[in-house]
């Protein structure tokens, strides 16, 4: 059985392939971003992003934002690897007592910042008199 964003979102397969060539050019500068909108939504519940914890959510940024834009350029990738990313985060949370609602709300918090990325970063400004 197949495990690929393909699956989840079948749409993906129309995308152009400058979509992809596109996200990868963004895919630094969307790293950064979204690590420090996880590293504000932790501060906001009283955590940090330094030691054991802040290196695995940095990873689960790194992940995140990897998986999402390998997939756009290759949605038939599988998603085993990072499923297993974010089991770990999971589990790791829940042993330091953590709620997993808590990872929950910053993941979901980083997902709306990829998307507030790209519709930044969607299009070119129009030129002069252009639509």
């Amino acid at each position: 059985m197949s495990d690929a964003l393909l699956d989840i979102e079948p749409g993906l397969a129309g995308l152009a392939p400058s979509v992809g060539d596109h996200l990868r050019g963004l895919r630094g500068p969307l790293h950064e971003r979204i690590l420090a909108t996880v590293r504000d939504a932790m501060a906001a519940q009283g955590r940090s992003l330094t030691g054991g914890q802040g290196q695995g959510l940095a990873l689960g940024v790194q992940t995140a934002v990897d998986t999402f834009v390998d997939a756009v350029a290759d949605p038939a990738r599988e998603l085993t690897g990072t499923r297993e990313v974010f089991h770990a985060l999971g589990r790791t949370e829940y042993r330091e007592g953590h709620r997993v609602d808590a990872l929950r709300t910053v993941l979901t918090l980083g997902a709306r910042d990829i998307w507030a990325f790209l519709v930044e970063h969607a299009t070119a400004p129009a030129g002069p008199g252009g639509s």
